[in-house]
């Protein structure tokens, strides 16, 4: 029978056996979960917490203030600053004396006009209007005519004499000097679109939220069905947290409270009217965006929002929704996907989260693909990332992917069409490290958006037999974990050793290495060694990862044995990296991978002969061992860590997101 046909037909069985597990899987997950509807159990009445007494709320408000002002240097503006034109939206919910208590007063900004926009006049509001004009220039425009947001807002801009506009809503209650802090930030910036206020609950009935922040701009979420719905970005969090007090930009302000240059709104249109009662400022934001102007949330603006946002109208109405989707939505789904890349918090307060498809996880696994996803991750997670883990054989079914942002597969058995996502900007990652004709072999090869690879060879293996352009990402090592302050432990002390697992398959160590011709202690870890007479008496049971940095440590050299599916390939294995990290010297039988990544310096061996002229070197030459591993340990630590793998994994995701968008 032809070779390539033994391949293709167990390949093809492979196939086979892959989708039936993947089928049971899925069989499984839906029947637990079908037994966990039906026995769902009560969910238990929890005490709320008790209502603040006025006495606490007036303490928490007034800490809250002192708090900001002692942060901030409050800039005074002479009389012939900029005109600032206040447009203040009314509805029926309104309390205009809660509105205009004090409101000359906090406004400490000289130059201004009010106007006061009320959808449903009530009987006193005009002599209300009518008395605050012995205090302040003020006009009331009655919306009798039912016009939306964006129409009424519109025709009155087109009246008014401010060469700035601030958009207030009618339901909230600014603190002292509000308006200043929106001003500075505006004239100090270049290029400023919208400034946006923080925006705090003050007093509500649920009293985990009392003295919270509703906004501090506007959220991106991407839903079940791709669409983006918009939510209050820091909902809930304490004023003083980090990214509450840290001016910053943002792709769209909150719509209650806002100021915009004048010429500036009529620049870009407005308020779109196509729009009923939602996203106008959204829309407004996101057009000044696109044309590089920066809108900028300012955390010393503080306005509290007096409104239960309970009773507040939905934002997110059906109508709305599709027309800003219908506009917006190939905009975002690359923006938001990179603004979590960067952790620029202009679009999404939302950390990226990063899946690894493994065999298994946890601290029983065995497996060398988890630990590979596990020191990766680790790295992931210091450039402000979530990372998760996906395994085969888990409790969960592992094409379950709702939260998730980017994929990362180590098995050629994650077949990515079976993926259940939320999320239609998922990146789907295939990272082979060995058995590539396995991978390319599989039709759902081609559904993932990024591949990448260990080694040059296996880079043009892809593209001759799957015609995608990998991205060359070696293995690497966790410097923290593999490193030369490791103590030496007499456990695990040796001349030389190796770890690695005996599988049935044959490696060449078997046929190279004969501890008993070499007067050197040989240590040997790792599974089923016991079957290889002439390897027992050196066999040292499975070895723990945790154990493995003792091991290297209390070693002089690490014997690599790169087998068939690596070897041919030039992908070095992980202990080269691990070892050499922890001032171990390597000798290795991979010779392709060894040139590519070390050059010459990489001692190599693929003779018995070889290999015992080398071990008799470096173990009786130590100077040369110590100059040697000092050279490749340095190398290393500076150029092959997770820590440059993530960053190159950073660099990659922003390119393709680039190149969609392009």
């Amino acid at each position: 029978m032809p070779k390539m046909f033994k391949l293709v037909s167990k390949n093809g069985l492979r196939m086979i056996k892959y989708s039936l597990h993947d089928d049971y899987s899925l069989f499984k997950h839906e029947l637990q979960r079908a037994k966990a509807k039906i026995f769902k159990p009560q969910n238990k009445i929890e005490n709320k917490r008790p209502e603040m007494n006025l006495l606490e709320k007036k303490e928490k408000y007034n800490e809250l203030i002192k708090h900001n002002n002692e942060l901030t240097d409050l800039f005074l503006f002479k009389d012939d600053s900029p005109k600032v034109s206040i447009i203040i939206n009314l509805d029926s919910s309104c309390d205009l004396n809660s509105l205009f208590n004090k409101f000359h007063h906090n406004l400490v900004y000289p130059n201004f006009e009010v106007i006061v926009i009320a959808d449903h006049l009530a009987e006193d509001t005009g002599e209300f209007i009518s008395k605050l004009k012995n205090q302040f220039s003020v006009d009331l425009i009655e919306n009798s005519n039912g016009r939306s947001y964006a129409e009424i807002h519109n025709s009155t801009v087109e009246s008014v004499n401010g060469e700035y506009l601030l958009f207030l809503d009618g339901n909230l209650k600014p603190t002292y000097g509000w308006l200043n802090s929106l001003m500075q930030t505006t004239l100090e910036n270049r290029n400023t679109g919208c400034v946006g206020a923080k925006i705090v609950n003050p007093n509500l009935e649920d009293g985990p939220n009392n003295f919270k922040i509703q906004s501090i701009g506007a959220e991106f979420v991407e839903t079940k069905n791709g669409n983006f719905i918009v939510s209050e970005m820091a909902n809930g969090l304490d004023p003083n947290e980090e990214i509450c007090m840290k001016q910053n930009l943002r792709a769209a302000v909150n719509k209650k409270a806002f100021l915009i240059s004048k010429a500036l709104f009529l620049e870009v249109g407005g308020f779109d009217e196509s729009y009923q009662n939602c996203f106008e400022s959204i829309d407004l934001s996101l057009k000044l965006l696109k044309k590089g102007y920066s809108n900028i949330y300012n955390p010393n603006s503080i306005i509290f929002n007096c409104l239960n946002p309970d009773n507040s109208p939905s934002r997110n109405e059906k109508d709305d929704l599709i027309l800003f989707n219908n506009r917006w939505n190939q905009f975002l789904r690359g923006n938001v996907l990179l603004d979590k890349i960067e952790t620029s918090h202009v679009f999404s307060l939302e950390k990226l989260k990063v899946a690894f498809a493994v065999s298994e996880s946890g601290e029983h696994a065995s497996a060398g693909d988890y630990f590979t996803a596990k020191e990766f991750g680790e790295a992931i997670k210091s450039l402000g990332w979530d990372v998760c883990f996906l395994p085969r054989n888990g409790p969960d079914y592992w094409y379950d992917l709702d939260d998730v942002d980017v994929v990362i597969s180590l098995l050629y058995t994650f077949d990515p069409r079976r993926i259940r996502s939320s999320r239609g900007s998922l990146i789907k990652i295939a990272w082979p490290r060995n058995w590539f004709d396995r991978w390319t072999f599989f039709p759902w090869f081609g559904n993932y958006d990024l591949v990448l690879v260990p080694s040059k060879i296996s880079q043009m293996f892809v593209k001759e037999h799957s015609g995608k352009d990998a991205t060359l990402v070696p293995l690497a090592t966790n410097p923290n974990r593999f490193n030369n302050e490791i103590p030496e432990s007499e456990d695990y002390y040796s001349d030389y050793c190796f770890t690695g697992s005996y599988w049935n398959d044959y490696r060449e160590i078997i046929d190279l290495l004969d501890p008993d011709k070499l007067p050197y202690k040989f240590n040997l870890y790792g599974k089923n060694w016991e079957l290889i007479p002439k390897f027992k008496p050196y066999h040292r049971g499975f070895i723990n990862y945790i154990n493995i940095p003792k091991l290297y440590a209390s070693t002089k050299i690490v014997i690599d044995d790169a087998n068939s599916a690596t070897k041919a390939y030039g992908s070095v294995n992980s202990r080269v990296y691990d070892a050499l990290a922890c001032g171990t010297l390597v000798l290795t039988n991979g010779k392709l991978g060894a040139l590519e990544i070390f050059g010459e310096d990489l001692p190599v061996f693929e003779t018995e002969t070889q290999l015992n002229n080398l071990l008799n070197h470096f173990l009786e030459v130590d100077e040369d061992r110590i100059d040697l591993v000092e050279k490749l340990q340095k190398f290393v630590v500076e150029n092959h860590t997770y820590f440059n793998r993530a960053l190159q994994l950073k660099k990659t995701l922003i390119e393709y997101l680039h190149s969609k968008q392009s």
